[in-house]
C-alpha cells in the first residue's frame, strides 16, 4: 500500500505555520525580526505568570464551607498504588509529551515496572516540599485564537506541556479533591464538579431573560469576562483560601483549585444584601451562576445593585489577581429595559446592548425562538457536512433515531428535576408552574394534551419535557387500574378538564383504589371519605363530580382486583440509577416505538 508520507507531511507543515507567529505589534509598532518577538513573548508571559502586588484584604477569607477533619484526611497523604494507576488510566493517549519527552503511552506499558520507583519519587518531593527540576518544568506552546488578531499576544492560548509524571501526580491528588468539591463549592457552580451539568446555565440564563420579558420588570444580566483567568490567580491568595477551607499546607495546582478560590466571591456576592437579583420565593433569590470562569450575574434594575457587583468583582481582583476584561464583558438589558438605553459605571466601558450576548459557547437574544435560531442554524450545515462524510455501510439500521435521541435527552431533565439532592435555581421557574399540578406528581400522570398546551403557554421547554417525558412512558403501563392516577388524568376527565384537588391531594389521596371500598365492590360514600381522609364537609359537589367521571372500564377492572397493588413506579426506578438514563430512555423508545402514521403510510404507497 501506498504511503502518503507526503501528505501527513504537508499537515504537519500547515500545523506548524499556523502556530508561527510571523508578526507583532507592540505599542503600536511592527515587530517581524524572530529575535525580536521571541523577546516581546518572553516579556509578555514573565509578566503575566510573576506574582501579582495583590491587596491583603480580608473580605473574602469568611466562608460557611470548611472540610471536616474526615475530608481534610481524605485530601492530604501520601499517594500509593491504586490512586496513581487509576489517574494513569484516566489520562488520554496520543498527547503531547513535557520537556523529558516521556509519552502517556510509556507509562502505561511498562507501568508494573516503573511504578514502585515513580511513586517513590513523587512521595519523597512530597516528604521533601520540593519537585525535582525536571518535574517543575513546562513548555509554553501557543494556540492561535479563532477569528482574533493574531498580531496580538492576548489572543494567543499558551498551553503549558508538562512532564507526565508531574501530571501523574496532580491528577492523583486532583482525584481527592474532587471527592469534596460538592460539600464545600455552592450550587451556583457547575464547572468541574461530578453531577452538575453546564446545560442547567444555559437553562437559568435562558429563564431568568424569559422571566423579566415576560413580566416586564426592568433588569440587567452582567456576563463577566475574566482577563487570563487561570494564569492571573495570585498563589498567594490561592493558598489562603485552602488554609481557610481547612486544607493541608500542600497541595497542587489544578482546575479543581481554581473554583475553590473563585467560590469565595460567589459566596460575597450571594450574601451582599446591597446586590439584587430575581426573588421567585421569599427566602429564594437568583444571582448567579459559574461555570469555572464563565460568571453570569442577574440584576434588577437598579444603579446600587450593578454598582456593588462591580464594586465586589474590582476588590476581588485587587485581592487576588483575578481582573475583569472589561472590554470583553457584556451587559445585556431585558425586560423594560430592552427598549431603553440605559448604562451604569460608564467609565468601565463594557458592551451594553438590547440584541444579543454570547457566554458559555451558546448567543442569547430577547427572544426564545430568536436564540433557538442563531444557535442551530449555523450547525446545520456542520451536520449537513458530516453526514455527506459518511460511507453508506456506516448507515442504515444502525443510524441513530433521532427523534427519540432528542426524546432521551429531554426526558434526562426529569431525572435533574426530581433529583431532590439537585437545589439549583433553575428548579424555581419550574416549580411556579408545577406547582398547580402537584409539582413532582405531574410526572407520574397520564397528562392530557390540554395540561400540555396549559403549560406551553407558559413555558416551551418544560412542556416540550413533558411531552417527550409522555411519550416515552406511555407503553410502560406496567401499573394495574387499582393504582391508576386520579389527578390530572386524561382519562378521568369533567367538561374536558382533568382534576387535581390540591387539599385532597395534601392529605394523601392520590390513587383511585384509595375510593374504593373492596368490601361492597363499589366507591367509598361521601361521608365516609371524609371520615377516613378529613376531608371536609362542604365538598360534596367535588366529589361527586369526581367519582361520576371516573370511565366504567376503570371501576370494573378495580372489580377484578381484590387486593391493592404497590409496585414501584418507573419514576422511582429511574431516580434509583446513578447513571446511564439516557440509554435507557433511548432504548426504551427502540423496543417500544409509537405508532407513526406517516411512515405506515409511506410503506403501503411504496409496497402495498
Amino acid at each position: 500500500m501506498k504511503k502518503n508520507t507526503k501528505y501527513f507531511a504537508n499537515i504537519e507543515k500547515r500545523r506548524s505555520e499556523q502556530k508561527t507567529v510571523h508578526k507583532l505589534v507592540v505599542n503600536g509598532k511592527d515587530i517581524t525580526n524572530r529575535t525580536q518577538i521571541l523577546e516581546e513573548q518572553r516579556l509578555f508571559f514573565e509578566t503575566l505568570y510573576k506574582r501579582k502586588n495583590v491587596e491583603n484584604n480580608t473580605l473574602f477569607k469568611n466562608t460557611h464551607h470548611a472540610l471536616n477533619q474526615e475530608e481534610k484526611q481524605l485530601c492530604d497523604g501520601l499517594l500509593n498504588e491504586y490512586e496513581c494507576g487509576l489517574a494513569l488510566k484516566e489520562m488520554q493517549n496520543n498527547k503531547s509529551p513535557g520537556s523529558d519527552g516521556i509519552t502517556i503511552e510509556f507509562y502505561k506499558i511498562f507501568w508494573n515496572d516503573i511504578k514502585t520507583h515513580l511513586i517513590n519519587s513523587l512521595n519523597y518531593s512530597f516528604n521533601n516540599e520540593n519537585l525535582t527540576t525536571l518535574q517543575k518544568q513546562g513548555i509554553i506552546s501557543l494556540i492561535p485564537k479563532p477569528g482574533k488578531n493574531l498580531e496580538s499576544l492576548s489572543n494567543w492560548r499558551p498551553i503549558s506541556l508538562l512532564n507526565n509524571d508531574y501530571k501523574i501526580a496532580t491528577k492523583s491528588i486532583a482525584n481527592r479533591i474532587k471527592k469534596i468539591l460538592p460539600s464545600i463549592i455552592s450550587k451556583s457552580q457547575s464547572g468541574f464538579i461530578k453531577g452538575r451539568y453546564i446545560g442547567e446555565n444555559v437553562r437559568l440564563i435562558q429563564e431568568c431573560i424569559n422571566y423579566f420579558n415576560n413580566s416586564n420588570n426592568p433588569g440587567l444580566i452582567f456576563f463577566a469576562d475574566f482577563e487570563k483567568a487561570f494564569d492571573s490567580l495570585d498563589h498567594s491568595f490561592m493558598f489562603s483560601c485552602l488554609e481557610n477551607m481547612n486544607f493541608g499546607e500542600r497541595c497542587p495546582l489544578s482546575s479543581s483549585l481554581f473554583i475553590i478560590c473563585i467560590e469565595y466571591l460567589s459566596h460575597h456576592i450571594q450574601s451582599n444584601k446591597h446586590i439584587k437579583g430575581i426573588s421567585l420565593e421569599p427566602d429564594e433569590e437568583i444571582k448567579q451562576f459559574l461555570f469555572a470562569d464563565d460568571a453570569t450575574y442577574f440584576l434588577n434594575d437598579n444603579y446600587d445593585s450593578f454598582h456593588n457587583l462591580i464594586e465586589s468583582l474590582t476588590l476581588y481582583g485587587m485581592t487576588s489577581g483575578l481582573k475583569l476584561n472589561k472590554s470583553k464583558c457584556t451587559v445585556l438589558r431585558v425586560g423594560k429595559l430592552k427598549q431603553s438605553n440605559v448604562q451604569y459605571n460608564k467609565e468601565m466601558k463594557f458592551n451594553w446592548t438590547s440584541d444579543e450576548a454570547t457566554t458559555l459557547g451558546i448567543t442569547f437574544t430577547n427572544n426564545e425562538k430568536d436564540t433557538v435560531l442563531k444557535n442551530i442554524l449555523p450547525k446545520l450545515q456542520n451536520f449537513k457536512n458530516c453526514l455527506k462524510s459518511w460511507h453508506h455501510q456506516n448507515g442504515g439500521i444502525q443510524l441513530t433515531n433521532i427523534d427519540s435521541f432528542l426524546n432521551a435527552i429531554k426526558c434526562s431533565w426529569v431525572k435533574r428535576y426530581l433529583d431532590s439532592t439537585n437545589t439549583s435555581k433553575w428548579k424555581l421557574f419550574y416549580q411556579k408552574i408545577l406547582k398547580k399540578y402537584g409539582d413532582s406528581l405531574l410526572f407520574e400522570c397520564n397528562i392530557s394534551n390540554t395540561i400540555l398546551h396549559e403549560i406551553a403557554n407558559e413555558n416551551i421547554f418544560l412542556s416540550d419535557v413533558l411531552s417527550a417525558w409522555s411519550d416515552v412512558t406511555h407503553n410502560l403501563e406496567t401499573q394495574t387500574s387499582s393504582k391508576t392516577i386520579i389527578w390530572n388524568n386524561k382519562d378521568i376527565t369533567s367538561n374536558n378538564k382533568t382534576f387535581f384537588y390540591k387539599d385532597w391531594f395534601e392529605r394523601s389521596i392520590k390513587y383511585v383504589d384509595q375510593l374504593y371500598d373492596y368490601r361492597i365492590k363499589d366507591f367509598y360514600s361521601f361521608d365516609n371519605i371524609c371520615y377516613i381522609y378529613g376531608i371536609p364537609s362542604n365538598n360534596f359537589l367535588k366529589y361527586y363530580t369526581l367519582i361520576k367521571s371516573i370511565p366504567i372500564h376503570i371501576k370494573s377492572e378495580i372489580n377484578t382486583n381484590n387486593t391493592p397493588c404497590t409496585q414501584t413506579t418507573f419514576v422511582e426506578n429511574i431516580l434509583g440509577r446513578k447513571n446511564k438514563t439516557n440509554k435507557i430512555f433511548y432504548t426504551l423508545q427502540i423496543k417500544n416505538p409509537t405508532e407513526n402514521s406517516k411512515i405506515k403510510n409511506k410503506w403501503q404507497v411504496l409496497f402495498g
